[in-house]
């Protein structure tokens, strides 16, 4: 029996999606696949309240507006790479960024990750995670902010 892939947001995959979101810390699902991640909670779908929220892992195509792990979230914050975090440092800038709301234009896409069972016959490494796909979000604008073009590019 075929499993049919289907999006998660009852919309095509690829439809432009208006959505309130909060960003939430992917530490706080207690799951190592998430640890050290920021992932989105929907709250509402094109203007109307859901009576579940969705966690969706996402892609920021804005830009840098949406980091998704504590490295981009550094260089968004302080417009500087940096080389290493210690857990002090995560902590405060996750008082920036975790539980703040944002409206925003996304799309559903899904992609695989995982590696076949079998996998372990032909190279002797049993996967940690099974092949599947998972549904996530690209999240193209931001509209709380005002202009479309990206900050860096700016006269």
């Amino acid at each position: 029996m075929k499993k049919q892939l289907r999006p998660s947001l009852n919309f095509q995959y690829g439809t432009l999606i208006e959505l309130h979101v909060e960003i939430i810390d992917g530490d706080s699902l207690y799951l190592h696949r998430y640890q050290g991640d920021y992932l989105l909670k929907i709250l509402k779908i094109n203007g109307e309240k859901i009576d579940k929220p969705i966690i969706f892992e996402f892609e920021d195509h804005t830009y840098g507006s949406f980091p998704t792990g504590n490295f981009e979230l550094y260089k968004r914050l302080f417009d500087k790479e940096i080389e290493r975090l210690d857990s002090t440092m995560i902590e405060e800038m996750k008082k920036k960024y975790v539980g703040k709301t944002f409206e925003i234009v996304a799309y559903e896409s899904t992609k695989s990750t995982g590696k076949p069972r079998d996998t372990y016959k032909y190279t002797g490494i049993s996967p940690q995670l099974n092949f599947h796909f998972i549904n996530y979000l690209v999240i193209i604008r931001d509209l709380n902010k005002d202009s479309l073009v990206p900050p860096l590019l700016r006269d």
